[in-house]
């Protein structure tokens, strides 16, 4: 009877040891947040008309920069401003409340699909954190509102320094009644 149990026990405990080994609880993952900028590039196109493609971008050195081509806008009047903590702040809180971070790698097409919409991101933060995504006719998580959070904020910017110029749907653009934040002057 000694020898059975000199073999049982040794093999329960280490049975018992491999069970917690292999079902350990996992620890969550840290979360990665998006706390600065140092390159951003977002471009999308809605169709394929002459300047249907929309293209933001941000670098910061030692001041951060803005670059912003809306929809319908011609190359030569894309605006650069250089911006604040409060406009890059606004950026990636978007980026992050959506988790873009999830996106790195995202390369999708629909190869059926002629004459789409495509995008492309590009994004060099802080802590080395590096986000590619690209896609036509196939989208990420969150893609849609990510997009229209993103024209909020810098469409806001590029129609400051503009409504006199141009006419969106037939009507002039009254920037008296939007409140403009996160511009520092215009480049």
């Amino acid at each position: 009877m000694k020898k059975i149990l000199y073999i049982i026990i040794p093999f329960i405990i280490l049975l018992t040891i491999l069970l917690i080994i292999i079902f350990k609880p996992k620890e969550k993952e840290e979360l990665k947040t998006i706390n600065s900028i140092t390159h951003f590039s977002f471009y999308y196109t809605r169709g394929y008309a002459i300047n249907s493609d929309i293209r933001y971008y941000i670098d910061c050195d030692n001041t951060c920069i803005a670059k912003i081509k809306p929809y319908g806008i011609d190359d030569e009047d894309i605006k650069e401003v250089e911006v604040d903590k409060d406009f890059i702040k606004s950026v990636t809180d978007v980026l992050n409340k959506y988790d873009v971070i999830k996106w790195d790698g995202f390369d999708r097409v629909a190869k059926d699909v002629l004459d789409g919409d495509s995008f492309s991101l590009y994004l060099d933060a802080n802590d080395n954190i590096k986000i590619s995504a690209s896609g036509y006719m196939l989208w990420p998580d969150n893609y849609k509102t990510v997009r229209e959070e993103l024209d909020k904020i810098f469409i806001n910017i590029f129609f400051f320094f503009c409504y006199n110029k141009f006419r969106i749907g037939g009507v002039k653009w009254e920037q008296k009644k939007r409140k403009v934040f996160g511009i520092i002057r215009n480049k």
